[in-house]
């Protein structure tokens, strides 16, 4: 447990040192929030919510699919995992230091959020509001890192990786309710809405529905192509 907590210490270094990887967590958020809020209306409470819980599940996104699901895929590529097994507990080590340091980072980024909300607009979120933001960054982390890896699994070439995971990204943020309910302005989007990753995270964040059961068959599928992804690797070796 020490070494995991020294291994999220200087991951979070390593993420500070970062300009790139600082803006679009902590300052874009905050742009998109203020031109949101003061297109829309900036007189709603429901939609400040509405749209801080939408940007903080875009940027949970944006972390697990770029900066572990793709990472991971690197380490197994480049060799890093050999290495890293030879010592013992090494990968796991890293690999959870890897995910805690994003947990805490995007916590951080929602507390800034939530801060300028109240600042600019008066919202309040309530204990609750705050806990289950918290449940769906864990739980979002999880599944959009699990999707980074597949999608990075079945790109082979590496200089062409980012800009179609960033196009996949876009895709899911855009025909999804992160910004507004999109279903309400045409429901020929109902379908593909509902079929979307980020939906059952936005609704754990917004207290909307029992979408359990629809979280644990993604989930499920998602960690089932993985494992047989890797059993295909392991088998071409």
């Amino acid at each position: 447990m020490k070494a995991i907590l020294i291994g999220t210490y200087y991951q979070i270094l390593n993420f500070l040192r970062v300009r790139k990887a600082l803006f679009f967590s902590f300052i874009f958020p905050i742009f998109l929030y203020v031109v949101f809020v003061f297109v829309w209306g900036n007189d709603s409470v429901t939609y400040t919510k509405f749209i801080c819980t939408g940007i903080v599940a875009i940027t949970v996104a944006s972390n697990a699919m770029m900066a572990i699901g793709r990472i991971i895929v690197q380490y197994n590529r480049n060799g890093m995992v050999r290495i890293l097994k030879t010592i013992p507990r090494g990968y796991i080590t890293h690999i959870a230091s890897l995910v805690l340091s994003r947990i805490f980072l995007i916590t951080c980024a929602t507390i800034v959020l939530i801060v300028i909300s109240f600042v600019i607009s008066h919202t309040i979120f309530s204990f609750k509001d705050l806990l289950l933001l918290e449940i769906g960054i864990c739980i979002g982390v999880y599944v959009f890192t699990l999707l980074g890896q597949i999608i990075a699994e079945f790109l082979e070439d590496k200089h062409s990786e980012g800009s179609i995971l960033n196009g996949i990204f876009y895709v899911i943020i855009f025909l999804s309710d992160c910004f507004y309910p999109i279903t309400d302005m045409n429901p020929a989007f109902a379908m593909i809405v509902s079929i979307n990753p980020m939906t059952p995270i936005l609704h754990i964040m917004r207290g909307e529905g029992n979408w359990f059961y629809v979280l644990i068959i993604e989930i499920i599928l998602l960690q089932l192509t993985t494992y047989i992804i890797s059993k295909k690797k392991k088998q071409k070796r």
